[in-house]
């Protein structure tokens, strides 16, 4: 019982968060066109974790070590709950790759773009993610891509007797999304 209320309450968050992702637009906190990227790519949950970054990106100042290869972000502004108690962080650039390398390890450790990388997309004006920094699995995208795939699963598991009845719950739950989006 404990793992079937564990279950439905995942499945919740998932739709709670499909909605905003896919029915509401983020508020954005400034006007730089990577945030905006990042808003059509993630889900809700990611993009917010990735604005943090954002945010915390403008407490950096950039040292340049090796022009368009290597570069140090010195913490200029203290801000609060700093993941990291280091005050510089190295980063590696290849600009013809769009490849970044940060000692934080954050992209490694956790699939989102630490602020020290962010910040030199400030420097270097890109507008938008490279591929290389998006894991597929925080975009929208991929979960529309998952649920398709299990819509397919489970009509090819009832059969075609009964594959009235998923495509019937489908458009049932994309009107109930459509109605939920007008009221709020």
């Amino acid at each position: 019982k404990q793992y079937v209320l564990f279950q439905e309450n995942v499945v919740h968050i998932e739709n709670q968060d499909r909605f905003l992702s896919n029915e509401k637009t983020p508020v954005f906190w400034n006007h730089h066109a990577v945030e905006r990227h990042a808003a059509a790519i993630y889900t809700r949950g990611i993009y917010l974790k990735f604005l943090t970054e954002l945010v915390n990106a403008t407490a950096f100042k950039v040292i340049e070590i090796e022009k368009d290869k290597v570069y140090d972000l010195k913490k200029h502004i203290r801000y609060e709950k700093p993941e990291f108690t280091r005050e510089t962080f190295r980063v590696h650039v290849d600009l013809t790759t769009g490849s970044f390398k940060c000692f934080c390890g954050k992209f490694e450790r956790d699939g989102i773009v630490c602020c020290h990388i962010l910040r030199l997309f400030t420097q270097f004006d890109i507008t938008h993610i490279p591929d290389k920094l998006i894991v597929e699995r925080w975009t929208i995208s991929f979960r529309e891509k998952e649920l398709d795939k299990c819509k397919k699963e489970m009509v090819l598991l009832t059969g075609e007797d009964q594959s009235h009845n998923v495509v019937r719950y489908a458009i049932l739950m994309s009107k109930v999304g459509e109605a939920c989006s007008d009221i709020s």
